[in-house]
C-alpha cells in the first residue's frame, strides 16, 4: 500500500508540475497546437510524460516522451512513433525512434503532407520496464488547417519550383510548377510540358471537333518531385 501511495503521489506531483509549466508558458501561436499531457504511470520506478504536437508552418506532427522530473535514462529506454492524420485519415506514420544515449526525452517530427486540409497529431510512446516495452497512446492534438506553400525555391540542378498561380504568361512560370497529379498527390510538372503549342489557323482547323469546338488532344505528363528527376505520378492535361 505504501508503494502504491508513493506512486500516486509521484503522479500527482508530476501532473501539477506539467500544469504549472503549461500555465507559465506563452500562449501557443495560431499555427502550433499541443494535445493534453499524458502520463505513463510508474515504469520500472520512472515516471514519464508524453505529448503530441501539430504545426502547419511547415506541416509536421511531433510526438514526445520525457522524464517527469528531468532525469536521464539509459539508451534504448524510451521511444516515440509520430503519426500525422488528415481529416481522420492516416497521412504519415514513422517507425519507432529510441534514445541512443542517456537522455531525458525523445521526439521525432514527421515530414511531408497529403495536400491542403485539416491535420492533427496522435502518436505512440514506449518505455522500457526492465523486461519489455510498455506502449502508450498520446492524447490527440486539436486540428490545424494546412495550405500547401506557394513559395518558390531552386533545386540542385538550378531549376526553379513553386506555384504558378501569379504567373500572367507562361514565361513567368517556374521551371517546375506545383500541381496535383491524377491520383491526388502533390508534386510538380515541367512548365515546358504544360505549355500550349503555337498553332496557326489552319492547324487549329485540322484539330478534332468536339461539340462544335476544335480541341487539342488530351495528354499526360510526368508529375515530379522538386528535384525535377524523381517521378511521383502523372498529370493529365485535358
Amino acid at each position: 500500500m505504501k508503494k502504491l501511495s508513493a506512486a500516486r503521489s509521484a503522479i500527482a506531483v508530476a501532473a501539477a508540475m506539467a500544469a504549472l509549466t503549461v500555465a507559465g508558458a506563452p500562449a501557443a501561436s495560431a499555427d502550433t497546437r499541443t494535445g493534453w499531457v499524458g502520463s505513463t504511470g510508474p515504469v520500472n520506478g520512472q515516471l514519464y510524460l508524453h505529448t503530441s504536437t501539430i504545426s502547419n508552418t511547415p506541416l509536421f506532427a511531433d510526438t514526445r516522451i520525457y522524464t517527469a522530473f528531468g532525469g536521464t535514462v539509459p539508451s534504448a529506454f524510451i521511444g516515440v512513433r509520430s503519426r500525422l492524420f488528415s481529416s481522420g485519415a492516416l497521412c504519415v506514420i514513422k517507425p519507432y525512434k529510441y534514445n541512443s544515449s542517456p537522455a531525458s526525452s525523445v521526439n521525432d517530427p514527421t515530414t511531408g503532407d497529403c495536400g491542403p486540409g485539416f491535420y492533427n497529431s496522435h502518436g505512440f510512446v514506449r518505455a522500457f520496464n526492465g523486461t519489455t516495452y510498455q506502449e502508450f497512446v498520446t492524447f490527440p492534438s486539436d486540428p490545424l488547417e494546412f495550405t500547401a506553400p506557394a513559395a518558390r525555391g531552386t533545386n540542385e540542378q538550378g531549376e526553379s519550383y513553386g506555384s504558378g498561380e501569379d504567373a500572367k504568361v507562361d514565361a513567368e512560370l517556374p521551371d517546375l510548377v506545383l500541381a496535383y497529379g491524377t491520383d491526388g498527390q502533390l508534386g510538380y510538372v515541367r512548365a515546358a510540358d504544360i505549355a500550349e503549342p503555337q498553332l496557326d489557323k489552319s492547324q487549329i482547323e485540322a484539330l478534332d471537333e468536339v461539340n462544335g469546338s476544335f480541341v487539342q488532344e488530351t495528354r499526360v505528363v510526368p508529375l515530379l518531385a522538386s528535384d525535377g528527376a524523381t517521378t511521383l505520378g502523372e498529370f493529365r492535361i485535358g
